[in-house]
């Protein structure tokens, strides 16, 4: 399970000069402006669906970003508190109602254009747009410096979102979904698999309350160093308290 989840990571940091455009709030804005949806909202939509059944699985086995965060873990593997978790909301508020606002005023001539400002498949496909992949690149990397673990995805990620709103309607509607589950009797409290998560989390103190874990990304590295195999992924409804 480990080997495929670098597999697949290394796959998406290598393809992510392909699919950047397809990610970008930037993109979505744009193309509400010219009343065009564009690929980038379907990738949105397609993981606010998603993570009602599987969580926040793409930020743990397919995002680029996080394939990037992990690799500078290092350097600063400080746990993000609260208040970082928290700015990634405000930042997806204005933004995501800024670009709803844009549509609803093109209602009647919205347009689905999937490649919008990728009509080449290739994000990246010019010198000039090798500037602004390097950017996103350094913000990701100095937020995982800066910030602690995975510090993007806690603090700035605009994508985030949508899968903890699709976790919290899989919750309330109690959806069967991916998650990790706790054995509390071999478990010995060794604190190996907090070590190991890559979001700074504590996994028996997640997997154990019936809180929805919403920052946990269900990669599985903390039912790999759990050496009790008191960690296991489970597919099941759960409940917030």
């Amino acid at each position: 399970m480990g080997n495929l989840r670098v597999v697949t990571l290394l796959v998406s940091l290598l393809l992510f000069p392909v699919t950047l455009n397809y990610m970008s709030p930037v993109i979505s804005v744009m193309g509400a402006f010219e009343g065009v949806i564009a690929g980038s909202v379907l990738l949105f939509a397609a993981l606010f669906a998603s993570s009602v059944f599987l969580g926040r699985l793409w930020c743990g086995w397919l995002c680029p970003g996080g394939a990037l965060q992990d690799l500078v873990c290092p350097l600063n593997g400080r746990r993000p508190g609260r208040r970082a978790d928290s700015v990634k909301y405000f930042i997806w508020a204005v933004w995501f109602g800024s670009m709803i606002f844009i549509l609803l005023e093109s209602w009647g001539n919205l347009r689905l254009r999937p490649l919008f400002m990728t009509e080449g498949f290739v994000s990246v496909d010019e010198p000039s747009k090798f500037l602004i992949y390097y950017i996103v690149v350094l913000v990701l990397l100095a937020a995982a410096v800066t910030v602690g673990r995975r510090g993007a995805c806690h603090s700035i990620c605009w994508m985030a979102p949508f899968m903890v709103y699709g976790m919290a309607l899989g919750s309330v509607a109690r959806v069967p979904a991916l998650h990790i589950s706790l054995d509390p009797k071999p478990c010995v409290n060794c604190g190996l698999c907090a070590r190991a998560c890559p979001m700074g989390l504590d996994p028996v103190a997640s997997a154990g309350s019936s809180d929805v874990p919403y920052e946990c990304v269900n990669c599985g590295e903390c039912v790999r160093a759990c050496g009790k195999k008191a960690l296991r992924f489970g597919f099941g409804p759960r409940s917030r308290s």
